[in-house]
């Protein structure tokens, strides 16, 4: 009979000791995941305050650049695990530059909610991810708490 008490609290021990990993775990993917996305957003808006990819723009478009044309500062996923930082000059999708390219932390995927943001330009959903496949993070909220110069319109 003592072995059996045994055998329970271990399993119960054991089932709790998982899910508190798992639960830590995810929350620490989400924080990461965060984090990242935040930091290459604000790298991006740096970029695009300091105007730092103007010269390569003009270069690459030469003769053909139109004044009125804006350069686009996004973040664009590419496919579920990966996103581009880059610029459109003059807006074109066949301009870009390339600024830097990441990936999601390890069992995070990009939701189907969006397919990034374009800074300057406010959107009601930025994007959404995937942790562990099921349980789905909206980060938006977080996001402008972390930077209120972003608006909510």
């Amino acid at each position: 009979m003592d072995i059996l008490k045994i055998i329970f609290k271990f399993f119960v021990v054991s089932l709790l000791l998982t899910i508190f990993v798992v639960l830590g775990l995810r929350q620490y993917l989400i924080a990461r995941t965060v984090s990242q996305i935040g930091l290459d957003y604000r790298h991006l808006f740096r970029d695009y305050n300091t105007g730092t990819q103007e010269k390569a723009c003009a270069l690459q478009l030469g003769q053909q650049r139109d004044r009125s044309a804006q350069n686009v500062y996004q973040l664009r996923f590419v496919d579920r695990r990966h996103y581009r930082l880059e610029v459109l000059c003059g807006g074109l999708i066949s301009n870009s530059i390339l600024i830097k390219q990441q990936s999601l932390p390890p069992l995070v995927f990009r939701n189907n909610i969006g397919s990034g943001f374009v800074v300057a330009r406010s959107q009601k959903e930025v994007v959404g991810f995937k942790v562990f496949q099921h349980a789905t993070v909206n980060w938006q909220n977080q996001l402008l708490e972390q930077m209120p110069f972003l608006s909510q319109d």
